[in-house]
């Protein structure tokens, strides 16, 4: 004889989580909670954003082995309505002094004024990074 179809058992209905006793308290261990990844992204989106380093662009316009040349440029630039700023030899092996323009933040705001001073001033500008540790500018 066929066996007699039975009713389906309805799934029992899961409890509030404010009623459940916390895993703590039955001494279970519990594991850290890691945050998902559509989570963690958003509480970085959030989060201020870091200070970068200081570093900086800059357009070189002179290197000078003597410093007396290397002053000479500073007051040319000068005279033509520039701001300029040198920086002596940094380390063993670097005998040049060199002379820049500008302080810019991003390389193609750099590179947009180097090529305008180029055609402008007929000469030939490379554009640099100033590392973090030697950013502070005279």
């Amino acid at each position: 004889a066929p066996a007699p179809e039975s009713e389906p058992v309805p799934a029992p209905t899961p409890e509030p989580v404010a009623s459940a006793p916390p895993p703590e308290a039955s001494g279970a261990v519990v594991p850290p909670e890691t945050p998902s990844a559509p989570a963690e992204a958003a509480a970085q989106a959030e989060a201020p954003a870091q200070p970068k380093a200081a570093t900086y662009y800059a357009i070189q316009v002179g290197a000078f082995r003597d410093p007396r040349y290397a002053e000479e440029s500073l007051q040319e630039w000068r005279a033509l309505g520039y701001e300029p700023f040198a920086r002596p030899p940094s380390g063993a092996g670097e005998h040049l002094t060199k002379v820049y323009l500008g302080h810019f933040s991003e390389v193609a705001s750099a590179r947009k004024e180097a090529a305008a001073l180029a055609k402008k001033e007929r000469i030939t500008p490379v554009v640099v990074m100033i590392p973090a540790e030697a950013a502070k500018r005279p």
